[in-house]
């Protein structure tokens, strides 16, 4: 019960607007004993109709009843899988970079403990077209071991650490902001954008328009990763525990909004990235026959001599 509560507040508290605090509902224990049909021999002799039962089930309840996968799933409820990213062991040496923001400006609080993240996502974009995905977060943009690369500020905070995250990044990697609709949008990207820019960064605006769906925002990332475009450096995210919640939140995206257990915010994050980086153009070299070129006859022979 303890281990529960630690690993799934979300699921044990909730708050009591009577007491005006929050109050724990404590999980029911339970033990889990994995077993199939085979493992109950007996009731195979009783009951021979049940097996072929079992197999006559669609794919994914026969995976779960008959062989005892629970974590098989309906691979539609998801539009990414982890499977279909290229893993790359060595980072880029040239493109263009951009690190795309999800933004919230809430703090967790006895009324709500668990809102949205303010997240972000670097991604490159090679002369090849191939796009990368890059953690490389500063040691400022998190609140704690389990939550790095994103984390729950009022504004004043928050736009700190996004700036402390843009010097890390560097003058070569744009700054993609989201717009909300309506004019107090528009004002607050603004105030935000000449934050970066006085600091000499740039900033884009999120291309995809802000009343599209979550899905439309998102389809174009997911459709280049199932067509092996897209490739991520594992090692650039701080820890394993860090990255699998990056791809365990991407892979639990469905279109709907999030909630207070499922959160959506590196979701849109990383579309934001895509979507602005789908929309440049990287020059690629360009390579000419300069065997007769002065500067390279004179580098040979400097080299002879």
């Amino acid at each position: 019960r303890e281990e529960l509560i630690s690993k799934y507040p979300e699921n044990c508290y909730v708050y009591d607007p009577i007491k005006k605090e929050r109050v724990l509902v404590p999980p029911k224990s339970f033990t889990f004993v994995g077993a199939t049909i085979f493992d109950n021999p007996i009731l195979i002799e009783k009951n021979p109709n049940y097996l072929a039962e079992l197999q006559s089930l669609p794919e994914i309840e026969r995976a779960r009843l008959l062989h005892g996968n629970w974590f098989a799933r309906e691979q539609a409820s998801s539009y990414f899988n982890r499977n279909w990213l290229v893993k790359r062991q060595e980072y880029p040496t040239y493109g263009k970079s951009a690190r795309a923001w999800d933004l919230a400006s809430m703090e967790p609080s006895e009324k709500e403990m668990f809102p949205d993240f303010s997240a972000c996502v670097k991604m490159l974009k090679t002369r090849e077209g191939e796009y990368v995905i890059l953690g490389d977060f500063s040691p400022e943009c998190g609140e704690d071991e389990n939550n790095i690369g994103r984390f729950r500020k009022r504004i004043g905070i928050r736009d700190k650490v996004m700036l402390s995250q843009a010097k890390f990044d560097g003058h070569d990697t744009d700054v993609v902001l989201p717009v909300d609709p309506g004019a107090s949008g528009k004002v607050a990207y603004q105030n935000l954008a000449k934050m970066f820019v006085e600091e000499g960064f740039i900033v884009k605006q999120d291309p995809a328009p802000s009343n599209k769906s979550k899905v439309s925002r998102f389809s174009p990332f997911a459709s280049a990763c199932e067509n092996g475009l897209v490739s991520i450096v594992e090692d650039s995210f701080p820890n394993q525990k860090i990255l699998e919640l990056f791809y365990k939140e991407l892979e639990a995206f469905s279109g709907e909004r999030s909630t207070r257990q499922r959160k959506d915010d590196w979701v849109d994050a990383t579309a934001s990235a895509f979507n602005y980086l789908s929309a440049e153009r990287v020059k690629k070299l360009v390579v000419r026959n300069q065997q007769s070129s002065p500067s390279l006859a004179s580098n040979i022979r400097e080299g002879l001599h």
